[in-house]
């Protein structure tokens, strides 16, 4: 069965797994916001992990965008998780 799926609009919270690899002293999990529109062409990132400082976030939101697609988001979540490590083997 395709699971794939149509969509226009989204705005979705999950955690990034694995994420150690690339931010190793961060010990909490990384919580990130993703909104999509189809429409408009917007897909933003943020990072809602509070004790990260802001360069650093500004970092994981750019190699989010370029590493992690937005197909991935869209169809791979399971249970609002992300594994990262995934996501750089099909890159």
């Amino acid at each position: 069965m395709d699971k794939k799926r149509d969509v226009h609009k989204i705005v979705t919270v999950f955690d990034i797994l694995n994420y150690r690899s690339i931010l190793a002293p961060y010990k909490s999990r990384i919580r990130v916001l993703f909104e999509y529109d189809a429409v408009s062409k917007k897909e933003d990132f943020t990072i809602l992990t509070r004790d990260m400082p802001e360069y650093t976030q500004e970092c994981l939101v750019e190699m989010l965008k370029q590493n992690v697609p937005r197909d991935k988001i869209i169809n791979g979540l399971v249970s609002n998780n992300l594994d990262y490590s995934e996501c750089m083997a099909a890159a």
